[in-house]
């Protein structure tokens, strides 16, 4: 009786050490949350981007998502999701997904998410303040619903969307830590991200230079102590390293093996603001703006480096007439490549005239026409939805202009009376 008398009071002691232990472990981890603001990297634009999910190179769903600003105060992102495949015949799933922040202080304010399974539907509603979140997560389908309300006290939460947009704007220079407190729906989590380096990367919408993120996760538990996440292991995060900070692929070492998002598509919802060129279609979008009659920097330099070269096609004025009627006559009994480049390219108004105006002989060519003759050498207009094609084309018209130069001479003949003289 005496001992067990003794022993209680020993671990009332051993329990109020462990408290102890455990509330100033906790306080440690919290003061290790990063405290810097939002910065003042630019704000992400209104755009609309598609991401492809799966494991292993497996595709398991796609989605989309809409990021806009529909207020000075507010930035709003609305999601969809869905598995494909194989996997949504053994799992279907469809996500909807709503998340609201504050554009100033960049914290959350609202999330909406609706999970649809084949035999249920899952709606989780976070609501944001400064003291922490509150989380309603309504269960079931039909008549059988259960609707559950649990609170989280602690102040400074991210939701992803928020911590996503808090990221992006910090200096994310080499080796640099960053430790948050991120509830996404159902449990909170201290999330250290370390900028690891920067590298290029290349998924279905393009090749970037990228930020390289290292990701960790911690479960806080109900006393704010910190516990290992069953699941996850770790993870790497590839930030598109230009003003925009897309997203550009995500994976994560879990416990079924390696999961990945990767970004697919992104459009913004200006284009006439878009800042960001794809470091492999560079070359093609110069192309395509001067085939559009666009011009840029590099088209103006090589537009007058042409214009600084020596013509290929001597200028016809001033030439004798024997001399234009050789040329005509040369150029009607050799199709050079530019006729071959016309014939190829389809041109309703040539066409209707060649085939209304009576047939003339090159020999009876009237002076009149000899200003068509010269026209010869410059490339009419033509829609291309290729511009290497087009490419291709004008350096092979190039190359026949300088066989046509050197060929000049032979295009000399003489006149009945020097061959009747001989």
């Amino acid at each position: 009786m005496f001992a067990r008398t003794k022993i209680r009071p020993t671990r009332c002691a051993t329990a109020i050490v462990l408290a102890s232990c455990t509330a100033a472990l906790g306080a440690n981890w919290l003061a290790t949350l990063s405290k810097q603001p939002a910065g003042d990297f630019a704000e992400l634009r209104s755009l609309r981007a598609s991401y492809r999910f799966g494991w292993s190179g497996l595709t398991a769903a796609t989605g989309e998502i809409h990021f806009i600003k529909p207020s000075n105060d507010r930035f709003e992102l609305d999601g969809t999701g869905r598995t494909t495949g194989l996997v949504r015949a053994l799992w279907k799933l469809d996500v909807n997904y709503r998340a609201i922040a504050n554009a100033q202080t960049l914290a959350p304010i609202e999330v909406q998410q609706t999970e649809n399974y084949r035999s249920k539907q899952i709606i989780t509603h976070l609501s944001f303040t400064d003291g922490g979140v509150t989380r309603s997560r309504t269960e079931g389908q039909g008549t059988a619903i259960e609707t559950k309300t649990r609170q989280f006290a602690l102040p400074n939460l991210f939701d992803l969307h928020s911590a996503a947009l808090y990221l992006r704007t910090q200096p994310l220079g080499q080796g640099s830590v960053y430790r948050l407190a991120v509830y996404p729906a159902t449990n909170a989590y201290l999330a250290t991200v370390t900028v690891s380096g920067r590298e290029k990367i290349s998924v279905r919408a393009g090749t970037y230079n990228a930020i390289r993120l290292d990701l960790q996760l911690k479960r806080i538990g109900k006393n704010l102590e910190l516990q290992p996440h069953r699941k996850f292991r770790r993870g790497t995060i590839w930030v598109s390293d230009d003003p925009d900070r897309l997203i550009v692929r995500i994976e994560a070492q879990v416990f079924v093996g390696t999961v990945f998002a990767e970004l697919q598509s992104v459009r913004f919802d200006n284009p006439k603001q878009a800042s960001r060129e794809l470091t492999d279609l560079q070359s093609v979008g110069l192309a395509e703006d001067a085939c559009a009659g666009g011009k840029d920097r590099k088209t103006a330099d090589a537009g007058r480096a042409i214009s600084a070269m020596p013509p290929v096609f001597p200028s016809l004025t001033g030439q004798s007439p024997k001399v234009l009627f050789a040329i005509d006559k040369r150029a009607g009994k050799i199709p050079s490549l530019v006729r071959r480049f016309r014939r190829s390219v389809p041109d309703t108004a040539h066409t209707a005239r060649g085939l209304s105006a009576p047939t003339q002989s090159h020999c009876a060519a009237r002076p009149a026409e000899l200003s068509q003759m010269a026209c010869r050498r410059k490339i009419l207009p033509v829609n291309c939805s290729d511009p290497l094609e087009l490419m291709d084309k004008l350096a092979g018209f190039a190359a026949d202009g300088q066989m046509a130069e050197q060929a000049a001479p032979e295009l000399c003949f003489r006149s009945p009376r020097t061959v009747a003289r001989a």
